[in-house]
């Protein structure tokens, strides 16, 4: 009955987070970034922060955690090489996704 339920089943059964704080729609992160990122925080769940680089930074409570930056309106050439190196940094192991058939 509660839609918050099921994304903290989710997030208890992740490895790792992504947390993806953009300004597409205002110059202030998205709340359920905001809740979710404490969530998975709280879990010590290793954690990506991406900030789009038009964002002068994160809320107060974040300032202090080292994030990277992304281009929003780049990005194909920016989030998989930051998210890879991410990834690797942690010793996760990347596999390509499977070619579609068609």
């Amino acid at each position: 009955p509660d839609l918050h339920q099921n994304v903290e089943t989710y997030m208890y059964g992740a490895g790792f987070g992504v947390a993806v704080f953009d300004a597409f729609r205002s110059e202030n992160p998205n709340p359920n970034v905001c809740l979710e990122t404490g969530y998975m925080l709280a879990l010590n769940k290793p954690l990506c922060f991406l900030k789009d680089k038009r964002l002068r930074g994160l809320q107060t409570d974040l300032g202090g955690k080292l994030y990277v930056e992304y281009d929003a309106e780049n990005l194909d050439e920016t989030i998989d090489q930051v998210l890879s190196e991410w990834l690797q940094d942690k010793g996760y192991e990347i596999i390509d996704a499977p070619e579609e058939q068609g």
